[in-house]
């Protein structure tokens, strides 16, 4: 041991060292071997207490036994032993629950060795990894979705494809009134399954953010109103619903209907949370993050949201629960009663449109999702009255383009039930030929995915040779900056598959009437 004016071989004397030890932010400790299993902490810096709840004088000079659960020690004595039996740095990390809170601890314990080569101390440097291993936890966590909703939106691509045949084949069948009434109802049938197929397909990209978005500027006051109605017709008489509405509510942008869809999942997630009743609370508010700690999101960049809440009364959530409530097809529900896509397509909705979701649950006392999205400028207007089912017929000239057979037969059956002359093509270069050859064509139909030509390219160079062309885009799920582009175009609009017979003739109808 030096004295406080003799140097080491580095030139410092004793109270430098210590200074230079107290000023490192790892946690530095020697810990004297005096036997296996017989461990004492002998010098250790300020940092290595500053979390604990134990004082310098109880850890220094005592075993380790005496101070330490024992689960700790048993932990750190198969870390020494290990240490003492092949002499070289032993590198580690560990969850330490010795500290005020549990603590993830990247460790390195290196041998000092004695004169005759027996380990006679172990230096412990420990450093306070925690937030760190958050953040990878949470960077791996969302990898995972993504690559999941990679998967999910190309599955959905081409159930969309199959669905759109399915689906409207059934409704051609059904608007025959020469079918005997035994078939009609097993095409009735065939029918609604597969709208709730059509309906999976569409939580399924809301998930992997492939949905087209038709985003407005929309007061979630407006939203919330309008659901509350439907929401006390589907939820339980014993759960009260309650609207606590901020009355100067900014304005957000976003697609009225989906967030229709997102307030309905939330709200039915919330029902089935409480069997026996409860509250159901709807909140809005304008808020600005970073906020509260426990609302705030914890990648929500700086800035103005309104805040919407969706808070109930029920079980709550396990932290194992509540960790995986976003995966697509996890859910709690009993085979038959869910799908475990609510959630996963709420999340992907918030997430595409820019905003952040948060949740917060105890078990026993209930659960609270809340979504932040980005204020917009300017205000919303009132909702607007939803387009009816009608069929408007037509006697213009179509020329569709599309890869998929019977989606294409589909299309060119309902255009032509409705009147108008079809022209079909299974690809891009195969519609140019026929524009060239002299087709005639005051609609261009097309995918915007197929192979070869396709989407806003072959909509370019058709119109070089037919100024004027209007275009109606059709896709199973489409980039949504592509979609955007497209739609930049004042003579183009898009239907997303699958679509009924009538949605399509409205849709073509509507881009045909557009002066």
């Amino acid at each position: 041991m030096l004295d406080g004016n003799t140097k080491d071989r580095t030139g410092l004397t004793q109270e430098q060292l210590e200074t230079v030890l107290e000023r490192i932010d790892e946690l530095v400790g020697v810990m004297r071997v005096d036997a296996p299993g017989n461990y004492r902490i002998i010098a250790a810096n300020q940092a290595y207490f500053k979390d604990s709840p134990l004082q310098r004088h109880e850890v220094i000079g005592r075993r380790l036994d005496e101070w330490l659960p024992p689960q700790g020690f048993k932990i750190w004595d198969a870390k020494a032993r290990e240490v003492l039996a092949f002499k070289r740095t032993l590198h580690f990390e560990n969850i330490t629950y010795t500290l005020k809170s549990p603590k993830c601890l990247e460790q390195h314990w290196t041998p000092i060795l004695d004169n005759d080569g027996r380990v006679g101390h172990i230096l412990v440097v420990a450093r306070d990894v925690t937030e760190l291993r958050n953040v990878q936890d949470r960077l791996r966590q969302s990898e995972k979705m993504e690559a999941v909703g990679q998967l999910a939106g190309g599955i959905a691509h081409d159930f969309n494809n199959l669905l759109t045949a399915i689906n409207g084949f059934a409704y051609l069948a059904l608007v025959r009134e020469d079918m005997p009434p035994d078939l009609r109802e097993f095409v009735e049938g065939i029918r609604r399954s597969g709208e709730r197929a059509a309906a999976l397909t569409s939580q399924l990209l809301a998930y992997s953010r492939k949905s087209v978005l038709m985003p407005s500027l929309v007061n979630l006051n407006h939203a919330v109103s309008e659901m509350e109605k439907i929401l006390r017709r589907l939820i339980q008489e014993n759960i009260n619903v309650v609207a606590r509405l901020q009355p100067d509510l900014g304005a957000v942008k976003v697609d009225a209907g989906q967030m229709s869809q997102v307030i309905l999942n939330l709200a039915v997630n919330a029902r089935d949370a409480m069997p026996k009743g409860g509250t159901l609370t709807l909140e809005t508010a304008n808020v600005a993050l970073p906020g509260a700690a426990e609302e705030s999101p914890p990648d929500a960049p700086p800035g103005n949201y309104i805040m919407l809440s969706v808070r109930d009364t029920g079980v709550g959530m396990t932290p194992e629960v509540k960790a995986r409530i976003f995966e697509p097809f996890f859910t709690t529900k009993d085979v038959g009663l869910g799908t475990g896509l609510g959630l996963s397509s709420v999340y992907g909705i918030i997430r595409q449109s820019g905003g952040r979701i948060s949740v917060h649950s105890t078990v026993g006392e209930g659960s609270v999702f809340r979504i932040f999205l980005p204020m917009a400028e300017g205000s919303a207007s009132a909702p607007s009255t939803p387009i009816t089912e009608a069929s408007p017929s037509g006697r213009e000239s179509v020329l569709l383009v599309e890869d998929e057979e019977p989606v294409r037969t589909f299309i060119r059956r309902a255009l032509e039930m409705l009147g108008y002359a079809v022209h079909e093509a299974s690809g891009g270069d195969a519609a140019i030929k026929a524009l060239e050859a002299g087709q005639a064509a005051d609609i261009l139909i097309t995918d915007m995915i197929m192979p070869g030509l396709a989407g806003t390219g072959l909509a370019e160079r058709a119109r070089a040779l037919r100024p004027g062309l209007r275009v109606l885009y059709i896709s199973g799920y489409a980039d949504q900056s592509l979609v955007r582009q497209a739609l930049d175009d004042q003579d183009a609009q898009f239907l997303q598959k699958p679509f009924s017979p009538a949605q399509l003739a409205q849709r073509v109808r509507n881009v045909l009437d557009r002066r």
